[in-house]
C-alpha cells in the first residue's frame, strides 16, 4: 500500500504498477502525486507554504522517473519526501531539509547540496552523482553509471 494526500490527509491506496507512466495511465487517486510535482515546480515559496501545512511526506508516491533537472529548491523542506529514481541533476538543494528523504536511485549529477540539512551518508549511498555534485563536508557520493545510448 502506498500513501497519498487526499484533501491534506494521508491515506492508503493500492500500489501502482511500476510499468505505468504518465498521469493519464495512473489511477485517479495517484494523480495527487502529479499535483505535488506541479506545486514543487511553482517554486520554493509555494512549495514551502504548502509543505508547512503537511505533517508527513514519508511514503508519498510520485510518478516514476520524475525529471526535476535544474530545479531551485534552496531551503525547501523535503523532509520525508520520496525522491527515489528522481532526476535532480543540476538541482539547487542548498540549505534544503532532506531528513528522511528517500534518495534511492536519485540522479544528483551536478546538484548543489551544500548546506543541506539532515542529509546522511546512508541516503547518499543510495543515490549517484558526479565530480560536479556539491555535498556537505564529510559526505561522499558514488558516480552515476554512464548514460545508455
Amino acid at each position: 500500500m502506498a500513501k497519498i494526500f487526499d484533501d491534506c490527509r494521508l491515506v492508503s491506496t493500492p500500489s501502482i504498477s511500476a510499468s505505468r507512466t504518465g498521469a493519464a495511465a495512473l489511477p485517479a487517486l495517484s494523480r495527487m502525486s502529479w499535483a505535488l510535482i506541479k506545486i514543487l515546480k511553482q517554486g520554493l515559496h509555494v512549495w514551502n507554504e504548502w509543505r508547512s501545512k503537511q505533517l508527513d511526506l514519508s511514503g508519498v508516491i510520485r510518478p516514476p522517473d520524475t525529471d526535476l533537472t535544474g530545479i531551485n529548491l534552496h531551503g525547501a523542506n523535503l523532509k520525508g519526501a520520496l525522491l527515489a529514481k528522481t532526476n535532480l541533476s543540476g538541482a539547487h538543494l542548498t540549505s534544503a531539509n532532506l531528513g528522511l528523504a528517500n534518495l534511492n536511485g536519485a540522479d544528483l549529477r551536478g546538484a548543489n547540496l551544500s548546506g543541506a540539512k539532515n542529509l546522511t551518508q546512508m541516503q547518499l549511498d543510495q543515490a549517484c552523482g558526479d565530480a560536479h555534485t556539491k555535498l556537505p563536508e564529510g559526505l561522499t557520493i558514488k558516480p552515476c553509471p554512464p548514460p545508455v545510448p
